[in-house]
């Protein structure tokens, strides 16, 4: 079970890297956001734990808190995403 865990964590960033470059087919974009991700895998389990505390409080308040939350952890993961794209860069 863990094992495919850290795989789904290196496919996180495929949306985002078919939104950056729609030319690509969908097995590049997922090889390539296995690459970029290697060494982040454990930042991004991170930081998504950062979001256990808002999602079990979004359940108290019976789901609204998610129309603030979602689009929050959207933003984020996009930052994120930013941030391994350009440590890419700039390893090349």
């Amino acid at each position: 079970m863990i094992p495919g865990i850290v795989a789904a964590y290196g496919y996180m960033m495929t949306n985002f890297v078919i939104i950056d470059n729609p030319e690509l087919s969908p097995l590049a974009a997922i090889r390539q956001s296995k690459v970029m991700m290697r060494g982040y895998k454990l930042d991004f389990f991170i930081l998504n734990l950062s979001f256990i505390g808002w999602a079990i409080l979004a359940v108290f308040t019976f789901g609204i808190l998610y129309f603030w939350l979602l689009p929050y952890m959207n933003v984020t993961y996009a930052k994120f995403y930013d941030m391994v794209k350009k440590h890419a860069q700039e390893a090349k």
